[in-house]
């Protein structure tokens, strides 16, 4: 049985150098790892455990494609496909979102480590913030007691401020009750007028791939990297405290159509986004039965809740006829403006 939007992977374009990358089923001499993830997002490399990491990304049939067109209509930005992660957002903002999410979590799973505050030690250990671009005084800009220093991913301020940033902070001056201001959108509150955070490192995007794949972490013994391969489940191979437990996967070569199952002795860790992981969840058998069985699959795992309550962030844009020259909207209508600025990124990675 075949589902749309199943979890796969694309070709890589690193150096073929470095061993450690594997461009199909047939290069990998073992089947045995201690970890192996799926869908290639932020995680630390630990000790010298031997770890295979597979990059999923999502197959997106023409109904997942006519939903992302709507959304575009209506002002939805949605995140793009990128090497190596399903992590990453054409804008490159840095949000946690409010407190209240997360402890609403920790109540619906009875696990106080998805609260906010218990969450806080891995959201700083993966964060390093970083000077922007154009080292200008950020006093003011953000809260440096609610960041991370010493992590992986950095996070930044915006290096190309604009005329227009000084009038949009005087609106929380002039009218603070009704624009109060927010000196940093990441402290747990998101409400009101600040500055945004970037995932930008030296003018340059900082993800997943750039920060846990980078070539140095490639060249790591313990870990092996599977692309162009599509994982289409999850196995069950055993039971674990009166429950099924899940130390198996299969995955296939999208070129070849050969499948290969793979087998973790601690752990299975997925992370292919909001879409791909609870498919492939109910590609294993993992959800609400009489659903799973009206479609060709086997229930192995009664839990209602795999594939439901998705929710997606509306952004909505305010045009304004203003009376400047100086707005984003010239770089947008002057080819020549575009690629005078490009030119000045290719040189030293500043520019709007």
């Amino acid at each position: 049985m075949h589902f749309p939007g199943i979890a796969s992977c694309i070709l890589s374009t690193v150096s073929v150098a470095l061993a450690v990358l594997h461009d199909g089923l047939e290069t990998l001499s073992t089947s045995h790892y201690d970890f192996i993830v799926v869908g290639g997002l932020c995680l630390p490399l630990l000790n010298n455990l031997p770890l295979q990491l597979i990059d999923a990304f999502h197959r997106w049939d023409s109904r997942e494609r006519h939903r992302k067109s709507s959304q575009r209509k209506h002002g939805m930005e949605s995140a793009r496909h990128r090497k190596w992660s399903v992590k990453s957002e054409d804008g490159m903002y840095y949000t946690r979102g409010p407190s209240s999410a997360f402890d609403k979590y920790a109540r619906l799973t009875s696990d106080p480590g998805w609260s906010w505050k218990d969450l806080q030690p891995y959201i700083r250990k993966n964060e390093r913030w970083a000077d922007p671009i154009d080292h200008h005084d950020t006093s003011g800009q953000f809260d440096p007691a609610v960041h991370g220093y010493h992590g992986t991913n950095a996070v930044s301020l915006h290096g190309y401020p604009q005329n227009i940033d000084s009038r949009v902070i005087q609106i929380t001056r002039d009218l603070p009750d009704e624009f109060p201001f927010n000196l940093d959108m990441n402290s747990g509150d998101p409400l009101g007028l600040g500055y945004l955070q970037l995932t930008i490192d030296k003018g340059k995007r900082s993800s997943s791939a750039t920060s846990y794949l980078a070539p140095h972490i490639l060249k790591r013994r313990n870990l092996h990297v599977l692309v162009n391969t599509q994982v289409t489940r999850i196995i069950k191979t055993g039971t674990s405290r009166g429950r099924p437990a899940f130390g198996a996967l299969e995955a296939c070569c999208g070129k070849t159509g050969h499948c290969r199952r793979f087998r973790a002795s601690k752990e299975i860790i997925l992370s292919a986004g909001v879409i791909g992981t609870p498919h492939l969840l109910l590609l294993s058998g993992i959800g609400e039965p009489s659903q799973l069985r009206s479609v060709g699959i086997r229930p192995v795992l009664n839990l209602h809740d795999v594939g439901r309550n998705f929710s997606d962030h509306p952004a909505l844009t305010l045009r304004w006829r203003v009376n400047s020259s100086e707005t984003v909207n010239d770089i947008m209508t002057n080819s020549a403006l575009r690629a005078k600025y490009l030119r000045q990124w290719e040189i030293n990675q500043t520019g709007p």
